[in-house]
């Protein structure tokens, strides 16, 4: 985190109680997205040879699995694209994982495919 980024949290928080831990400042003030964890390691180095693309897919399913709390997602390709993906590597990438055996897919034409974590 550099610097100029933990100033601007910091003067957008209002000190109001001396109990409040250092960490807490910080994030409260900067709402970057996260990935919540634990993710097994195992899986995760299992998409390694699958390419950076099923990476990249892998985390951000993870990202809507920790988002929603449940190992079962929609997933909308076309939403790739501010990841610098397109819809057609993001559908290659999931194919990926699904033949891996890291994922479950549903899809349905027209509509949000349904994808499941198997850990």
């Amino acid at each position: 985190m550099s610097d100029s980024a933990v100033d601007q949290g910091l003067r957008s928080f209002h000190w109001t109680d001396s109990r409040t831990s250092t960490r807490a400042i910080l994030c409260r003030g900067l709402h970057r997205p996260f990935v919540r964890g634990p993710i097994p390691l195992k899986w995760m180095r299992a998409t390694y040879p699958l390419g950076g693309k099923a990476t990249c897919l892998a985390l951000e399913i993870w990202f809507l699995v920790g988002v929603t709390r449940n190992t079962t997602v929609q997933l909308n390709l076309s939403s790739m694209k501010k990841h610098e993906m397109s819809r057609s590597a993001a559908s290659r990438a999931l194919g990926r994982l699904r033949r891996a055996g890291l994922i479950e897919v549903q899809f349905r034409p027209g509509a949000r495919s349904t994808v499941t974590v198997i850990v």
